[in-house]
This record gives C-alpha cells, structure tokens and sequence, in this order.
C-alpha cells in the first residue's frame, strides 16, 4: 500500500473531500478497534480476529479491512461532521 496524502492548497475538488473522508473514516475506525474497549472491558474479540484475518495489508485486502473495522464501530460512536 502506498503512501497517501493530500495537498491542501487552498482549492478542493470534489472528489478530495471524498477522499478525506474515506482516510479519516480508515484512521478513526482503526484507532477505535485498538482503543476503545481496553480500560473498560479489555480487546473485542471480533476485533482481534479481523486483525489475524489481515495480518498483511495490500492495496486489495485493505478497503475491506477498514471496512470491517469501520462497521465494528458502534453508530453512536463513528465521527459526524459538524459543519463543512
């Protein structure tokens, strides 16, 4: 998997908020799964097996995994934007 990025400059098109939403959806969704439960209740099971399902992520199997990751996370908990 690359690295990806986006250049703010100033001047967005449409498909770069498209894409800034999917990255932050992937990071969010990520950083959820490992940190969420652990001081409360200890790792999601389902969790960690989706980890050991995708120990290597390529370019194919990642948009699945954050897929999965993403619709692990409780509705009430996945971000909402405010405005835009």
């Amino acid at each position: 998997m690359g690295i990806r990025h986006l250049d703010i400059d100033g001047r967005w098109e449409l498909l770069e908020f498209a894409q800034l939403v999917r990255l932050y959806a992937q990071v969010y969704s990520f950083f959820y799964a490992l940190h969420a439960r652990l001081e409360r209740e200890g790792p999601n099971p389902r969790i960690i097996q989706m980890f050991h399902d995708y120990p290597r992520i390529d370019s194919w199997s990642s948009s699945a995994f954050y897929d999965l990751l993403y619709g692990n996370t409780p509705e009430h908990c996945r971000p909402v934007p405010k405005s835009i």
